[in-house]
């Protein structure tokens, strides 16, 4: 499976961090957010409950 990520740095002035989104390249399915959820602190939200299940940790 291929997949597309986009983001942002974040500005480290007012302390937020990496935002964005991950989708399947050929369906254009997003599969998870990356948020700037707090001072310096970033959450990863799975959106497609198909890949969570195919997530393996390492």
């Amino acid at each position: 499976m291929l997949l597309r990520m986009v983001f942002n740095l974040g500005d480290a002035d007012c302390n937020d961090v990496y935002w964005g989104a991950i989708w399947e390249r050929n369906t254009g399915e997003i599969i998870a957010n990356i948020i700037s959820s707090g001072d310096m602190k970033i959450t990863v939200e799975a959106i497609s409950k198909q890949h969570i299940d195919m997530y393996k940790s390492q």
